[in-house]
């Protein structure tokens, strides 16, 4: 796969680079919060008192499933396999997780790691049965190689 079809400058609005650029910003901002000493005091002098009402293990689910989604739906443009996202994502997960431990005012935390990996998982799942349903989709086009190649 080349890189020049991955990131295309001259084509800002619509396509993969779109799809880039949203991964790109969601994993800065997922990093932020999962790597600062308190997001929720941050969030919450800023005004966003929403997340303060939500249980951490959800967040973590939701914030790693729309990563997910984000990264599959890119992914599957760009007609990769959707075991890359998830090994990516997991990765991402678990180092991010790891790095909690040495940050002051934050810990690891194994309930927090399986919420990023089950929202992972759900986001792979999710992506792949409605990707099945698209017409031309990347997903059915990858079986049938694999199919054709037996």
């Amino acid at each position: 796969m080349r890189y020049s079809k991955l990131i295309n400058p001259g084509r800002l609005t619509g396509g993969l680079p779109v799809h880039v650029v949203a991964c790109l910003c969601l994993s800065i901002m997922l990093t932020w919060a999962l790597l600062s000493p308190d997001p929720h005091a941050t969030l919450k002098s800023a005004g966003i008192r929403a997340t303060s009402s939500i249980d951490d293990f959800f967040q973590h689910l939701l914030a790693f499933g729309l990563l997910t989604v984000c990264c599959a739906s890119c992914a599957l443009r760009a007609r990769f396999p959707l075991s890359y996202v998830a090994a990516g994502t997991m990765t991402f997960a678990a180092s991010t997780e790891v790095l909690q431990g040495i940050v002051p005012g934050r810990t690891s935390d194994i309930v927090d790691l399986c919420g990023n990996f089950i929202g992972i998982i759900a986001a792979i799942l999710a992506t792949h049965a409605v990707g099945r349903w698209l017409p031309d989709n990347p997903i059915n086009q990858q079986c049938a190689s694999a199919a054709s190649e037996d």
